[in-house]
């Protein structure tokens, strides 16, 4: 428990350095993930798409539901946490400021 914990807080204080502070994170019961609420207009989709091709694997929000409503979420895992995980949080970042400046890569 207390690995998953200092898991979860180290992936959380990543994601706090390296994401746009208009994000929202939410952590579900049971797991290792945390669930990241893009900012308005982004697609989960097109982050995950973007993210693939530099070999960073996140599920989009629109696989877990046939509802819409989750289309703008991304799921990343936190197991394992090592220095990888912190450099594909930072892609992941980078990937979703670019997408906000721009549009889709």
């Amino acid at each position: 428990r207390t690995a998953v914990k200092r898991q979860h807080d180290y992936c959380v204080a990543a994601i706090h350095r390296h994401f746009p502070e208009s994000i929202k994170i939410t952590r579900p019961a049971g797991g290792q993930a945390l669930w990241v609420e893009l900012p308005k207009g982004l697609s989960g989709k097109q982050i995950c798409l973007t993210a693939r091709t530099r070999g960073i694997s996140i599920l989009p929000g629109f696989l877990c539901t046939n509802f819409r409503a989750f289309d703008s979420f991304i799921r990343i895992g936190y197991g394992g946490w090592n220095t990888g995980t912190e450099r594909a949080i930072r892609e992941i970042g980078q990937i979703i400021r670019r997408h906000m400046e721009h549009g889709v890569e």
